[in-house]
């Protein structure tokens, strides 16, 4: 027998009460940030054993800290608290006397998707908690300063809500955006200039002891193959700041390209994108030029001005200046001869003034919005002229201002209509699709992969006689990989690959049984003996699933048995628009942990429970859903928070407030206005009343 969490576990005091004072700190960090304020003082921070503790805390926990960097120290040498306390204790001092000297990074290869290599700089744990501690700091200060739409190592973003960013532009109602110049930076990382980072850095952080902590980091080296490389650009692809310092770097492109259109105010728009001869700014093209004439405060009478206008009729002159009176622009004042002269007034200089502006705004203003993911960026514009300008403009700016380069080959200019491919997904416009609609797919290329390795893993299985092992390690692929691209429109993609998956395994697992059997082992035979009902998966929320697939039995009486999952198990849960709410206020930080405990609470109700009941009709399961979301996850009773984990026993219990049995027709019973979610506990206390 085995005993599965038999020692009781309750919370770490310390913890508690680190976790609280750093959500504090960062809270005040932020507040002040988003006063546009400068920090002068932030070394004292960095002398509190608490900011160490917490760094240890969460280095330990990532699953990085596993590998060494060149001291060949990892989380198995901080087990214990003492250890931990003997690092602690050692920062700090360094940190205090400023004799803190960063280790070269080690330099070790992964593969990637395209068979090249990418280059990662592994620290020490030491340089990963200073890391760390940078990171706490820093992140709740630029935070509030980043573009709204970059997604990439930010809290509480993700990939889908960029993909759902450019879909979203490319509605004919958003204006249409379905050029997109598909960005790709040159070895990004590996050229950030430092001078220019610190330079961005010094205009918020004046301490110069953070300053020195970071180009310390940076200059720490490299170390591969027993050699030092001395690092003049780049960030490590591997530290634990690098993905925030590559952020705040690239804010400048975001911000650049904001300024040209989006950051505009809104009223000047419009007249930012009118075109032709007769508009001048907001302004017409007459009315700016007779506001140009009695610019110098002389007034002028309809004579001097037709003669100025090029002798256009007196009717002409009359009927404009009228509509500029009207407006305040100009002031009628009569002579002593009878005639109306005419004199711009202090409003009219105004106005004037701000038409020339547009009007010279006018040349670099286009239409255009970036989203961007880390280095991964796209630009999304009206027309394809727009697009070739705004590329030879983000060309030119990475070259001057940020030292880095496009590459030619791999930055395209595509219609929408044509797809892209941004972060693993597909954004594509269908014209004959629910006129025009733009969906978001899984990639082509990433499907293909995902066969491949099918096929791979497939083939190297069920020889070693271990199939209950093989199933688990193949279904732990499955669900991943469909995790990740359950949030877009999935579910075509998801049914052909159990297509295929389901050939895929029963030819491989024929061939692998039929070679010890015989000839007589017919694949009939083969489908009657392996492959089981999803009634018997030891998964008990797949019990109500309809359909076979292969499996092996989990015990010899044959009641439940390890079972291949399906893609299309995986319920369709389409991602949502961020709320651009910043993590680091506590009133905004409880609004994203309540939209993300009520999303995972309504997809696991939807994964574990059945889409029909006989007793209360086909849109039982529909109705108690959107009962949910209504009392945002919790009882109607008595407010408690409903746990994911008693669906598959006790369900999702959804309560009649009229009886089912007081109405003729269910769909009457299963109105909105009479069902509520409920606990057990309230339950059973509303049924026996």
């Amino acid at each position: 027998m085995v005993a599965i969490n038999t020692t009781p576990h309750g919370p770490d005091p310390r913890k508690l009460s680190l976790g609280k004072w750093i959500t504090r700190t960062q809270a005040k960090l932020a507040f002040r940030s988003r006063q546009d304020k400068s920090f002068h003082k932030i070394r004292n921070l960095f002398l509190t054993k608490r900011l160490i503790d917490v760094a240890i805390i969460n280095v330990v926990r990532n699953e990085g800290a596993r590998t060494a960097g060149i001291d060949g120290m990892t989380k198995k040498d901080l087990k214990t608290e003492g250890s931990r306390k003997i690092l602690r204790e050692r920062i700090y001092r360094e940190l205090k006397v400023k004799g803190y000297k960063p280790s070269p990074v080690r330099r070790v290869y992964i593969p990637k998707a395209n068979g090249k290599v990418r280059p990662l700089g592994i620290p020490t744990i030491k340089d990963r908690v200073i890391q760390e501690m940078l990171r706490l700091i820093l992140e709740p200060i630029y935070e509030p300063h980043f573009y709204a739409h970059s997604y990439g190592f930010r809290p509480y973003r993700c990939t889908h809500h960029a993909a759902l960013r450019i879909k979203d532009l490319a509605r004919k109602a958003r204006g249409g955006y379905r050029w997109a110049i598909e960005g790709d930076i040159e070895k990004c990382f590996d050229n950030v200039d430092h001078e220019i980072l610190l330079r961005i850095l010094k205009r918020r952080i004046k301490d110069g002891f953070v300053i020195r902590l970071i180009r310390d980091q940076l200059k720490a080296g490299i170390m591969e193959s027993e050699h030092f490389y001395v690092s003049e650009v780049g960030t490590p692809q591997g530290g634990i700041v690098s993905p925030l310092l590559a952020n705040i770097y690239l804010n400048e492109l975001d911000t650049h390209i904001a300024k040209m259109y989006e950051w505009r105010p809104q009223v000047e728009k419009p007249h930012l994108l009118r075109k032709g001869i007769r508009h001048f700014g907001h302004l017409s093209k007459s009315e700016a030029e007779f506001l140009s004439h009695l610019w110098n405060g002389q007034p002028k009478g309809v004579k001097e001005l037709r003669v100025l206008k090029g002798n256009v009729s007196p009717s002409t002159v009359s009927s404009q200046m009228k509509k500029l009176v009207t407006k305040g622009l100009v002031v009628a004042e009569r002579q002593p001869t009878r005639h109306i002269h005419y004199r711009i007034t202090p409003e009219g200089r105004a106005e004037y003034h701000k038409a020339r502006r547009l009007e010279r705004e006018k040349r670099s203003a286009v239409p255009c919005h970036i989203i961007r993911y880390a280095d991964d960026f796209v630009i999304v514009t009206q027309t394809r002229a727009d697009a070739e300008r705004i590329k030879e403009e983000v060309d030119i700016f990475l070259r001057n201002r940020l030292k880095l380069k496009l590459s030619k080959e791999k930055t395209l200019i595509t219609h929408l209509e044509q797809g892209i491919n941004f972060l693993g997904l597909q954004i594509k416009v269908y014209p004959k699709y629910r006129r025009g609609a733009c969906l978001i797919k899984p990639s082509p290329d990433k499907v293909e992969a995902f066969k491949r390795q099918i096929k791979t893993v497939s083939r190297a299985a069920w020889k070693s006689g271990r199939d209950a092992g093989d199933i688990t390690r193949l279904n732990e692929y499955i669900v991943g990989w469909g995790n990740y691209y359950r949030h877009v429109s999935s579910a075509r993609v998801f049914r052909k690959l159990d297509r295929y998956i389901w050939h895929r395994v029963f030819k491989d697992t024929y061939k692998a049984q039929a070679a010890s059997r015989g000839r007589f082992y017919s694949k009939r035979k083969h489908y009657r003996k392996n492959y089981i009902p999803y009634s018997r998966d030891i998964k008990r929320s797949n019990r109500w699933r309809r359909g076979r697939n292969y499996g092996r039995w989990a015990d010899e009486a044959r009641t439940c048995a390890h079972i291949l999952v399906r893609l299309s198990f995986l319920p369709i849960q389409y991602a949502e628009f961020h709320p651009q709410l910043n993590p680091y206020f506590p009133e905004e930080r409880a609004k994203l942990e309540e939209n993300k405990r009520l999303l995972r609470l309504t997809y696991d109700a939807k994964k574990n429970l059945p889409m029909y009941n006989a007793d209360y009709g086909h849109e039982w399961l529909v109705v108690r859903l959107e009962a949910l979301r209504r009392y945002k996850g919790r009882c109607a009773i008595c407010g408690k928070i409903l746990r994911a984990y008693r669906f598959a026993d006790s369900g999702l219990i959804g309560h009649h407030i009229t009886p089912l049995k007081a109405f003729k027709r269910t769909e009457m019973a299963n109105l909105l206005e009479n069902i509520i979610p409920v606990c057990p506990a309230c339950h059973n206390k509303v049924e026996r009343a």
